[in-house]
């Protein structure tokens, strides 16, 4: 009896010198094929925003179909890097928590009041071992319930009334 393999879609990955990014009078990102394609509304995502944020770089429909791969952001035209380094600063837009002023839980959500680089701020973080990890030994990135990322750069350098305050979810 032949088994039957599951259909695998194959990965694109988009060749640098035919491929040419716009932005549109209205701000939004095109991509244009070198064959004269035109996907007039794209956006660009990391696959590896924090570990590796200038490779494999997926380009997404506004329906959020991947069309293909960019497998070295440094291999496009600067003036190309420019566009695309915009679209991902506005996705992964992550400020940084300079003052814990409390951290509350109640039925598993903590709530955080804190002071970031942007101004104060109060976010709910399910749980906590999923949702605040450790990159390095001093660096914390947390996730709240809606999906915003926040970073502590270095917790050692918090005041130590935000390090007693963070103890308790650490």
């Amino acid at each position: 009896m032949k088994e039957i393999q599951p259909e695998v879609k194959g990965i694109v990955i988009l060749d640098p010198e035919k491929i040419r990014f716009e932005r549109m009078d209205n701000e939004v990102l095109k991509m244009v094929l070198e064959d004269g394609t035109v996907y007039p509304r794209v956006y660009p995502v990391s696959a590896f925003p924090v570990s590796d944020p200038d490779r494999y770089i997926s380009i997404r429909s506004v329906e959020n179909n991947e069309i293909g791969i960019i497998e070295n952001l440094k291999s496009l035209p600067p003036e190309q890097q420019v566009l695309i380094r915009r679209e991902l600063r506005l996705r992964y837009f992550v400020p940084s928590i300079k003052e814990i002023y409390k951290i509350q839980e109640e039925y598993g959500i903590y709530m955080w009041n804190v002071k970031t680089d942007r101004g104060k701020k109060v976010f709910y973080v399910k749980g906590r071992n999923e949702n605040i990890i450790f990159h390095g030994r001093t660096r914390l990135l947390i996730t709240d319930i809606e999906e915003c990322r926040y970073e502590i750069t270095d917790y050692t350098k918090l005041s130590w009334r935000s390090q007693r305050e963070l103890d308790k979810v650490l």
